[in-house]
């Protein structure tokens, strides 16, 4: 029974998949998500994407402004922290920024960077 409600907590009111809570469910994260659709699911979404894409164009070497690319990395990951856990960076337990971490990739489509 557990097994069937963690699936049906996947989909929106009308039946569509939500990517945030499949993703959060997939990383282990535990918290409540924003409602869809709001200014916080918006924010926690792009937040995501800025820290995975920051995370590949690092590792595949595709963007030339290393400073530039760790600010973005560091204050998507610190939103990140802020909207999943309310805590900034610097007061986040390990695991939590590890899945935070692992949440972004995951909705990035970028498994090969979860840990």
């Amino acid at each position: 029974m557990q097994e069937k409600q963690s699936i049906e907590q996947d989909f929106g009111e009308n039946g569509e998949i939500d990517v945030l809570r499949e993703a959060a469910l997939d990383a282990g994260i535990k918290v409540k998500l924003p409602p869809k659709d709001s200014g916080a699911y918006n924010r926690l979404y792009s937040a995501a994407k800025r820290y995975s894409d920051a995370v590949h164009k690092d590792i595949t070497g595709t963007y030339g402004g290393g400073m530039i690319l760790q600010r973005e990395r560091r204050e998507a990951h610190h939103e990140l922290c802020k909207i999943l856990f309310g805590t900034d960076y610097g007061n986040t337990s390990a695991p939590d920024i590890k899945m935070a971490s692992n949440f972004a990739h995951l909705l990035a489509g970028r498994e090969q960077y979860v840990q």
